[in-house]
Parts: structure tokens; sequence; C-alpha cells
């Protein structure tokens, strides 16, 4: 078995609210401080309590990297969170990212933790995805079809 870790494929642990905004098409960019791998190219979405699931994925159309106020300006329309909570995320922070969301996958039954390895917890940041893994998450039954981001919603 092949147990190498990708280096394009992350997994980051995400509040409901916005995992739900996201699968819902409503949330376009997800914000980052700048402790994640800029050439991602795959995201795995493990939702917080009261959940605590990986509940799907999502393709990266790009990253973004600049100050908080440009990916604000850039960006507000399809945030998904209000401008308050945006710059108190980023406090005094010189710089951000916005991972632009392409295709969703949301899954049909969430995969618990302790399903993929005992004793797995929770990214604080983020955790690369071994390839067998993402294997397993890409051939998930899918609740959704996915959804590709037109140019024009950005």
């Amino acid at each position: 078995m092949d147990k190498a870790t990708r280096s394009d494929v992350i997994m980051i642990s995400i509040h409901p609210k916005f995992a739900h905004a996201i699968f819902r098409g409503e949330k376009k960019v997800e914000f980052r401080k700048l402790n994640i791998p800029r050439h991602v190219e795959h995201v795995v979405m493990y939702v917080t309590a009261p959940e605590g699931k990986i509940a799907g994925y999502f393709s990266v159309k790009d990253v973004i990297e600049a100050n908080p106020s440009e990916l604000w300006r850039k960006f507000k329309k399809v945030s998904g969170t209000t401008e308050d909570f945006f710059f108190g995320y980023y406090g005094n922070q010189d710089a951000g990212l916005g991972l632009l969301v392409d295709r969703v996958e949301v899954f049909k039954n969430p995969i618990a933790l302790d399903q993929i390895a005992t004793g797995c917890r929770p990214p604080q940041s983020f955790t690369y995805v071994d390839n067998n893994l993402w294997k397993a998450l890409k051939r998930r039954k899918k609740h959704t079809k996915a959804r590709s981001l037109e140019k024009s919603e950005l």
C-alpha cells in the first residue's frame, strides 16, 4: 500500500457555519493565515464540533496572498462572513491567504476521525493527506453534484 503523503492535498478544521456555506456555494473563498502551503490543489474539510467529522472537500482554483484589506476588498461578496469577523480573524497580520473554492464535493455520510485511524486528531492548522486516505475520500458517495466556480461569481 502507498502511504506516501501528498503535498497537494491538505485537511483543515473549519467551523460548521463556514463549511456549510461552502457546501451551499455561498462561500467561495476560504481565508487562512500564512501557515499553510501555497501549492495546495485540494482541501479536505474536517467540520469542527458539534459535528466533528470530515464532511467533504473542494478543489482550489487559486491561492491569493495579500494584505487583509485587499483580500476583503476583492472577496467580501463571496466571503461568507462579516467584515468584523474577517478583520478580527486577521488581527494585526500583514498578510493572509484566500483559497478560491472551485469544485465542491459533499459526502452523504461524513467520516469520524476515529474511522480513519485510532487516535487521529483534528488538524490545528492543517495536515497533509496521505495517498490512501485521498483515494478513499474520492471514492466516497457524494451528497450533491460537484459545483464549479464560475469566474463571473468572484
